[in-house]
């Protein structure tokens, strides 16, 4: 992937926008936003956030090119610059007064054997205080190449919502550029919710007939994170779930089965039922795009 395009020194100047006399509407939160507020409150012993990293060929931008970059970009996307207001009605209230240094960082390996140390550094490392999401610039490793590590918390944003932000963030396309979930003249909701549900109903009535299906209770998840990577092209995933009536999706999980299945046999920990949570994507056409959770979870067994 090439590096994303320059912002322009004058930003206001150089998209052509004016600059906003007023702040932009207070955007209400969803039931799941709320939900995963207070799981933060009362459980900060957990993390609670998410993330994917681009890797991205050319010689790395500066810690500060690669912040003008991304308050420029906030212009497309007001509602990363959010704070909850409202008390017991809350609300995402986009700021006038956003402090960009406080969520984009810079991560500097020393050379390609402290890649890893680097990558590390950038997954694990804690959010500034009343931030929600940041960017960890990653290089040092390679003169040509480097990677940008986009992380989020959950209770502003789903996958499908950060997804989409950090395409918006990286490309020049609009938020709204991606296929929006078409209706199914049912409130709107996207068809693929109905045949979600009865799967995951199908799933819930096999749970509760099985017993005995838990990992061994001496295993103790630490909590800390370790990136695995390996680099597939899509059109070879896409060969290998067309050979056998699936998609590319299907041969990644089946490649993420097998992987948990020579963990397991490595590590000693027993996985009788291994069960992965996907999450569908029921916006609207007509929701916000990029930010909130309007995902629910799909349990499917690999």
């Amino acid at each position: 992937m090439s590096a994303p395009p320059t912002a322009p020194a004058d930003p206001s100047a150089g998209s052509g926008r004016p600059k906003r006399s007023v702040p932009p509407p207070r955007h209400p939160t969803h039931a799941v936003d709320r939900a995963f507020l207070d799981l933060e409150r009362r459980r900060p012993d957990v993390r609670w956030d998410a993330g994917g990293v681009a890797y991205l060929s050319g010689p790395p931008p500066s810690l500060t090119d690669l912040r003008a970059y991304v308050a420029f970009r906030l212009g497309e996307l007001p509602l990363l610059t959010s704070r909850v207001t409202g008390g017991r009605r809350p609300g995402w209230q986009p700021s006038e007064d956003f402090p960009v240094d406080r969520h984009v960082y810079e991560v500097v390996a020393d050379g390609p054997a402290d890649w890893d140390r680097a990558l590390h550094s950038a997954l694990n490392a804690p959010f500034a205080p009343g931030a929600y999401w940041g960017v960890w610039l990653i290089h040092g490793h390679e003169p040509d190449a480097y990677a940008l590590c986009y992380r989020f918390l959950h209770a502003c944003q789903d996958g499908s919502a950060a997804a989409m932000t950090f395409r918006a963030m990286l490309g020049d396309g609009e938020p709204s550029a991606r296929p929006l979930p078409g209706g199914s003249g049912v409130f709107g909701v996207p068809r693929r919710f109905g045949a979600a549900a009865a799967l995951a109903t199908r799933f819930l009535a096999r749970t509760f007939a099985v017993r005995g299906h838990r990992p061994d209770p001496a295993f103790a998840p630490t909590g800390e994170r370790r990136l695995w990577r390996g680099r597939v092209p899509v059109d070879t995933l896409r060969l290998i779930g067309a050979g056998r009536g699936g998609s590319a999706h299907d041969a990644h999980l089946a490649a993420l089965a097998g992987a948990l299945s020579v963990w397991a046999a490595r590590s000693g920990v027993p996985l009788p039922r291994v069960t992965a949570v996907l999450p569908v994507d029921a916006r609207r056409a007509d929701e916000e795009q990029t930010w909130g959770n309007r995902c629910f979870a799909l349990p499917v067994d690999l």
